[in-house]
């Protein structure tokens, strides 16, 4: 659960005294040459996650009015609490890239239902599986157009899910 935390309106206050009293410690407080500020709460809140992920939700929507079944999103959804930031790659605790056999141990599922499972996703252009950049072998990586960690996300990867719509004639809810 997030961190909940008051949201305040903070208005500067014009002061003609040099001093401020406390009114109900007494205490006197010299505010010459001082910038005064009056916070104020209001009824919002703000909630601080120490770990979430950007949904574009009109994707997923897109995503099952295409065919994609509910499991599969919610694989998609399991596979997003587990990315890198601005690569979007799926990774282990350990922050080795997951594959199929760690993949399957997550969700429960034997290696052949889950690598259909993983290709379905793949066949969606909701993932990729191949390498990414000069380093790195194959690993899976989420579209960042569906999903993403993260305000950035890294050219590369963009560039790759842009190939990828290219070559399956896969249109995203804009239909670009």
């Amino acid at each position: 659960m997030g961190l909940i935390v008051p949201e305040y309106i903070t208005e500067q206050l014009k002061v003609n005294s040099k001093e401020l009293i406390d009114i109900s410690t007494g205490e006197v407080f010299d505010v010459e040459n001082s910038n005064v500020f009056k916070s104020t709460i209001t009824s919002k809140s703000k909630i601080k996650y120490s770990n979430f992920v950007f949904l574009d939700s009109n994707q997923t929507i897109l995503l099952l009015k295409k065919g994609l079944s509910q499991n599969d999103l919610g694989l998609l959804m399991i596979l997003s609490s587990q990315i890198e930031m601005e690569t979007n790659i799926c990774v282990q605790e350990s922050e080795n890239p997951h594959n199929t056999v760690s993949i399957s141990k997550l969700i429960g599922c034997s290696q052949q239902a889950t690598k259909r499972k993983l290709n379905n996703l793949i066949e969606f252009g909701a993932l990729y599986y191949g390498p990414v950049g000069k380093n790195i072998k194959k690993v899976y990586v989420l579209n960042p157009h569906i999903i993403k960690k993260g305000v950035t996300t890294r050219k590369i990867i963009v560039d790759k899910f842009k190939e990828i719509y290219k070559e399956s004639n896969l249109k995203n809810v804009f239909g670009e």
